[in-house]
């Protein structure tokens, strides 16, 4: 694990001595470590007893997990501004507000680092890409509804997902490689997926279980493989360069009854590819 935690509810990101005489050098560019959320450092230790040896307030509580590149933090605090501090000190190196009003709060976006870029997004539904070395926004994709996910770096793709499971494959510069839409490909949902009227018209009643849909924490990917938690259900999506492939849909089965799961845990360290 890093010498860097989070304190959410202070607003403070707070930094732990691991090991002494430890330097804030190594990198640590997206939650868990990898894109498999794994955590999985088998090479580096932890020595105890931990101790506080700096702090730094921020705008916000902090809901998210800080990354760490090239001597530097990043963290996104509640309110969508990111900072980037020095991993030696703790000074502000930059700070980027981000727009959506009253809707932009609590988020749990965790910042990824890929290709010298920031990513994360927010609840107000927009992913950000800023230069990691200025903090400027280099683009900034609106889809439509919350981010609750953190982005997941894996072989040269940064792969987003929205609440309401939307999928995007993006360049390191944030350009939108191909998209994929669970509520339209699986559910057959064209109309809006936060209308009770619209699902009611659908189905000519009620939705029910089956039609659950939302993705509420982080994805994960294992090369061109992305790995989607959507409705209860896991979704498995092959990157084939200029378009996604359904690869395989988690089913519940029988003798575990029929509904599925609302949330769930996902790592593919313990998913079978």
């Amino acid at each position: 694990m890093p010498p860097w935690v989070r304190l959410g509810t202070l607003g403070l990101v707070a930094v732990l001595l691991v090991l002494p005489g430890v330097v804030a050098g190594e990198d640590w560019p997206q939650i868990k470590f990898d894109s498999r959320r794994s955590g999985d450092v088998p090479d580096r230790s932890v020595a105890v007893p931990l101790g506080l040896i700096a702090a730094a307030p921020l705008s916000d509580a902090v809901f998210t997990s800080p990354a760490i590149a090239q001597g530097r933090v990043y963290v996104v605090d509640g309110s969508g501004v990111a900072w980037c501090l020095d991993a030696q000190t703790l000074g502000v190196v930059w700070k980027t507000e981000t727009r959506g009003g009253p809707a932009n709060c609590n988020n749990v976006s965790s910042p990824a680092i890929a290709g010298g870029y920031v990513h994360f997004g927010t609840m107000a539904g927009q992913h950000y890409v800023l230069d990691a070395a200025s903090g400027k926004i280099v683009r900034q994709i609106d889809s439509g509804e919350p981010i609750f996910s953190a982005p997941a770096v894996s072989d040269g793709r940064v792969y987003v997902a929205t609440l309401g499971a939307k999928v995007y494959a993006l360049r390191p510069d944030g350009e939108v490689c191909w998209t994929w839409d669970f509520v339209k490909e699986v559910l057959k949902f064209a109309g809006d997926r936060w209308s009770g009227e619209a699902w009611r018209q659908f189905k000519n009643g009620r939705a029910t279980w089956r039609d659950q849909f939302c993705c509420p924490i982080d994805i994960a990917a294992w090369a061109k493989t992305v790995v989607l938690p959507a409705g209860g259900r896991t979704v498995w999506l092959e990157d084939a360069g200029d378009r996604p492939e359904l690869r395989a849909i988690g089913l519940v089965p029988d003798m575990a009854g029929k509904e599925y799961t609302a949330a769930f845990g996902q790592s593919l360290a313990h998913v079978q590819c």
